[in-house]
């Protein structure tokens, strides 16, 4: 049994800012770093609570709401540019970013368990087949801008960094005897280029569900309600969700109840005159209301088998191969090359604009503009080379 690296402390001001500043930066080696956050209740994805272990430190619970400037000012110069060990960390970066912290080299736990193929990664159980360590659970979800926060919340997000460095250091062992330390590195690196960004307000077109609107007048109600409920969702500092959720502004804008302005019944009196107001004056079609274009001219996998099925033959006859591969290598497929970066690959090799001879070369570019990582392109340029060969030698 690994023992808890002392008590935590809840830090809530400046001068408490300072003094863990202090300690952080006399404590030695990389940084567990974890973030609670409320966007289920709350406008935007920031940190409610940042939970920080650093070894000959000790565990610290940092409360920036109503002073992130200082928060900002005071700890990130020691946090910032360090190697941080973080679980799942696509989640948590952004709004780290946003505080003005941003890691040197980064080591995701979430991300070497899938590369170990362990078959299940959530931080509990991570922890209790690494380290024997059974995880308090329940907390994740609950509504962090809350204050107080309870003791048991608190025990809980200690919990999340106290042993974390322990589980790295057992990853990265386990890492090197299966030889994956490479790929690890490549898509950590990958992971810190692609996330540690500032928070981003919600766009229409990242709207769920939003792609089932086409007619042109649909479309324009549709933004007139996205717009309005993001504008009480801000104005309030409440989720979008807890004013009209998305599935319902979709199915409004499709629907005749956009005509009779009818709402459910969870939406409230006090927000429902200014979505009234929206679907009386909707967006007029335009350049507002249009959809960010496709990245590709790939069609989508519902699609795909009757607008070329020749080229459909040969993703389904690559991504066989991929799942064999998978296997034996003891890493998830999505992990070992994401479906979206493959589709686009094989449709420009193999979809009715595809040149051929196409070479394995070429293949490698392909994937490579796409966002493949070296050992990525390494793993299936191969693979979708023999299958375009075999597919062409069938025609």
């Amino acid at each position: 049994m690994f023992p808890r690296p002392g008590h935590f402390q809840l830090v809530n001001t400046p001068a408490g800012f300072e003094e863990a500043a202090g300690l952080l930066a006399q404590g030695s080696g990389p940084i567990a770093v974890d973030t609670e956050r409320a966007s289920g209740y709350r406008y935007d994805d920031r940190a409610f609570l940042v939970q920080v272990h650093r070894r000959g430190a000790g565990v610290f619970l940092f409360d920036p709401e109503g002073q992130r400037q200082d928060f900002r000012s005071i700890l990130g110069p020691v946090l910032s540019g360090q190697c941080w060990v973080v679980h799942a960390a696509a989640s948590d970066l952004p709004c780290l970013a946003s505080l003005g912290l941003r890691p040197g080299t980064l080591v995701d736990t979430e991300l070497g368990g899938r590369l170990l193929g362990m078959p299940k990664v959530n931080l509990a159980a991570m922890h209790e087949e690494l380290l024997g360590i059974h995880l308090a659970k329940g907390h994740g979800a609950e509504d962090w801008s809350r204050r107080p926060l309870p003791p048991s919340w608190l025990d809980y997000a200690a919990d999340d960094v106290a042993y974390l460095l322990d589980v790295a250091e057992v990853l990265v062992e386990k890492l090197d005897l299966d030889g994956k330390l490479d790929i690890f590195a490549q898509e950590c690196a990958h992971i810190l280029a692609q996330h540690a960004h500032p928070l981003q307000p919600p766009t229409f077109g990242q709207l769920k569900g939003v792609h089932r609107v086409r007619d042109p007048r649909q479309l324009g109600t549709a933004r007139a309600l996205f717009d309005a409920r993001d504008n009480l969702a801000r104005k309030n500092d409440l989720s979008p969700q807890r004013i009209l959720k998305s599935k319902d502004l979709i199915e409004i804008a499709l629907s005749e109840r956009q005509r009779r302005h009818v709402f459910p019944r969870y939406v409230k009196p006090r927000y429902r005159a200014a979505l009234q107001k929206a679907l009386r004056e909707p967006v007029v079609p335009g350049q507002e209301t249009s959809l960010p274009p496709k990245n590709s001219d790939c069609p989508s996998k519902s699609s795909w088998p009757a607008v070329d099925p020749h080229s459909w033959d040969v993703l389904t006859a690559v991504r066989d191969q991929l799942s064999d591969l998978a296997d034996s290598v003891r890493i998830p497929v999505e992990n070992l090359i994401q479906p979206a970066i493959l589709r686009e690959a094989v449709w420009e090799c193999a979809g009715p604009a595809g040149a051929w001879p196409v070479t394995v070369n070429r293949i490698r570019v392909i994937l490579e503009r796409a966002g493949a990582r070296a050992w990525q392109i390494d793993a299936v340029a191969g693979i979708i080379f023999a299958c375009l060969r075999e597919a062409e030698t069938a025609l």
